[in-house]
């Protein structure tokens, strides 16, 4: 599993620090263990679905969506997408508050 943290997961979306990784998607998912909210990256290599059809994740949800990985797929209608690949929910956690909290 490729568990990042928020702060991680804010830099794949709003900066170029992790491009050369290809990152296709971003997610949150409640771990098994003590059903903590996680962040991960699924990358162009894995398979797209990893963390949902995982039995160790709860509660998947799409937090971004690569644009550039989107360009070449039709995975991006998994979930409505603004132009920098946020989903709605994304938006909630990285534009709708402060992210000071990261």
């Amino acid at each position: 599993m490729s568990t990042i943290s928020k702060l991680i997961a804010h830099d794949i979306i709003f900066t170029d620090k992790y491009a050369e990784d290809n990152a296709a998607k971003i997610v949150t998912y409640r771990n098994q263990f003590d059903g903590g909210l996680s962040f991960a990256v699924v990358f162009e290599r894995d398979h797209f679905l990893k963390y949902e059809l995982s039995p160790a994740c709860d509660d998947v949800k799409t937090v971004w969506i690569s644009p550039e990985y989107s360009k070449h797929t039709s995975k991006s209608s998994q979930a409505q997408s603004n132009k920098k690949g946020l989903t709605p929910y994304g938006q909630s956690l990285f534009l709708d508050s402060v992210v000071t909290s990261l």
